[in-house]
């Protein structure tokens, strides 16, 4: 199972009980927040809900609490990591958990609209061709308060009587006029954040995809996504993120669970292409997709395409035909 940690202990649930709903909790070191977070679940108008939290093995009362919470509720189940697997590890790791029709991640400091799964749920029920449901994001620091546009200024604030408030619309991601291939490529090109990650996703567009120690593997995951489907957006600040400005460790000991990972552009660059070669391999025939593409894409994207490729080296690109290469830099200079 790629990318499954070593040290998880699969959750064993009641066989006669299947939620429309499996929600993933990933949890390290919560102790301040993550009561408010299982709190805004318990008091959501869709009580049909399965919550799994996966402690990615806490050293400080996180465990106590969450056991506290799922000894009082059956739909909560919790269970508590061996030692640090990472994030990313940890985000697969409930992912598998899941047999439910829809799947959502939660942030253990987040909190939830009450009325965020019943919006979600309605909108994926009443148009099977979207793959994913999110809304506005309300954004708030450690303290509970408003984060500010000069916290965070590349965020790309809703402004209210000219003055930008603390939501963010989650850009937008484009509807059904637009080739699925164009989607993917669009998505993490025009993406200021990728909080739409935790949205409502129809689970079997979750199949495939790879979560790996990367930083902004999220971004891979939205376009993943976006080629089996656009996205429904409700234009209400449904989900609250909170933003902790100062943390004791990285973002890349976070995601990895290791204190010696950096940042590695090219890394990325591998992961988004080898997501999209299999995708063309498991719907397009070679000598089709590549003209197919370049007729359907924006030249402003497929520049950003090509500058990927050639960022990457190894095994991902040197498979790719030498003809692919020579069409891309036919369109692109002409």
């Amino acid at each position: 199972m790629r990318g499954e940690s070593k040290h998880a202990t699969l959750v064993k649930r009641d066989r006669f009980y299947h939620p429309e709903i499996v929600i993933g909790v990933p949890a390290h070191n919560e102790e301040r927040f993550i009561e408010a977070t299982l709190k805004s679940l318990q008091d959501q108008s869709c009580p049909d809900f399965l919550a799994v939290i996966s402690d990615n093995a806490s050293s400080d009362r996180t465990g106590e609490i969450c056991r506290r919470v799922c000894a009082g509720d059956a739909r909560f189940v919790y269970v508590r990591q061996e030692s640090n697997c990472g994030a990313a590890a940890n985000f697969n790791f409930l992912l598998q958990q899941s047999d439910s029709e829809y799947f959502m991640w939660l942030g253990a400091h987040d909190l939830l609209h009450p009325e965020l799964l019943e919006r979600h749920l309605a909108a994926l029920d009443d148009n099977p061709g979207y793959s994913l449901s999110y809304s506005y994001t309300e954004w708030i620091d450690g303290n509970d308060q408003p984060l500010t546009s000069q916290q965070k200024p590349w965020l790309l604030w809703i402004e209210e009587n000219g003055r930008p408030t603390n939501i963010t619309d989650g850009s937008s991601f484009d509807g059904f006029d637009v080739s699925p291939w164009v989607r993917y490529v669009r998505a993490s090109n025009g993406a200021p954040e990728c909080t739409a990650v935790c949205g409502v996703i129809r689970r079997t567009v979750l199949a495939d995809v790879d979560i790996v120690p990367v930083a902004g593997c999220d971004y891979v995951i939205l376009s993943h996504l976006l080629f089996y489907g656009p996205f429904h957006r409700e234009n209400l600040p449904l989900y609250v993120r909170r933003e902790i400005l100062q943390r004791d460790s990285t973002y890349m000991e976070r995601i990895t669970g290791s204190d010696d990972s950096t940042r590695d552009c090219r890394a990325l660059g591998a992961v988004f292409i080898k997501d999209f070669w299999r995708l063309r391999a498991r719907f397009w025939e070679k000598a089709l997709f590549f003209p197919y593409l370049l007729w359907t894409l924006d030249k402003t994207y497929a520049i950003w395409l090509w500058r990927i490729i050639h960022a990457v080296r190894g095994k991902v690109v040197s498979t790719m035909p030498p003809r692919v290469k020579q069409t891309l830099k036919r369109y692109l200079s002409a």
